[in-house]
């Protein structure tokens, strides 16, 4: 912009920026699960994890969110997530499809803790660390390395988007 000013003030004669030759980006990689590659993940992960991961798939939550999601957040009547603490710092809120809220009602943590995904202790979430450790040594056995947790979340945004949801 500044080049582009300077040229219109007649302070430059052109904007040398204009002669630069752009690189070609290389192709990026997949960055969604098909249904083949969900399936042999969730079952690589085992029950527990396995349904974190279905659970991130449907509801497109970052892992720090989903892991300190409290049962004070999750409205079961409106079909709604109240996301305390995002990646922006503001209050976000998600809707949960049925598949979701079937998922949410299946837990019994709500009895003993505060934590929708609680640890051992009662009185602390799922530690995402442990998470990472299990997911990466899962996604070896399912033989799809390259996936990462956060890619759960680009996967619930491309099923989206493939529906035709903007």
């Amino acid at each position: 912009k500044v080049l582009n000013l300077s040229v219109m003030k007649g302070k430059l004669s052109q904007n040398p920026a204009t002669q630069l030759k752009m690189f070609k980006e290389p192709k990026g990689r997949t960055r969604f699960l098909i249904p083949d590659e969900e399936a042999k993940l969730i079952k690589a992960l085992g029950p527990r994890f396995g349904a974190c991961a279905r659970f991130a798939i449907l509801t497109g939550l970052r892992q720090k969110e989903q892991f300190g999601l409290q049962w004070k957040d999750v409205d079961m009547e409106r079909g709604l997530l109240t996301l305390m603490a995002t990646k922006s710092g503001d209050v976000q809120y998600a809707p949960l499809n049925q598949e979701a809220q079937a998922f949410l009602e299946s837990l019994d943590t709500w009895q003993s803790s505060k934590w929708v995904f609680r640890s051992e202790n009662a009185a602390t979430h799922v530690d995402p660390t442990k998470v990472r450790r299990k997911y990466r040594e899962a996604v070896k056995r399912a033989g799809i390395p390259w996936v990462t947790w956060h890619d759960l979340r680009h996967t619930f945004a491309s099923r989206l988007a493939m529906r035709g949801v903007p």
